[in-house]
């Protein structure tokens, strides 16, 4: 069974190596990104919208690029 998690990874964490590779591609280039955010699976539709809108009412853009958000960011 390992050997077949090794061979075939969840998809999230082939998005995420793919997602940090081009984030460090754009870095070595000068150019930036914007921001990512990796949401939860288990988190609901009207959660995620709920934390999306808060971060969006509550930051400036310039606040995200060039970096790689988890959400939730806190456990509780």
């Amino acid at each position: 069974m390992r050997a077949e998690q090794d061979r075939n990874p969840p998809p999230v964490v082939v998005r995420l190596r793919t997602l940090k590779a081009e984030r460090a591609k754009a870095q070595t280039q000068r150019r930036h990104v914007p921001g990512i955010f990796v949401m939860n699976a288990d988190m609901g539709i009207g959660e995620t919208i709920e934390e999306l809108l808060l971060i969006w009412g509550a930051s400036d853009e310039e606040e995200y690029h060039d970096n790689i958000w988890f959400l939730p960011s806190y456990e509780i």
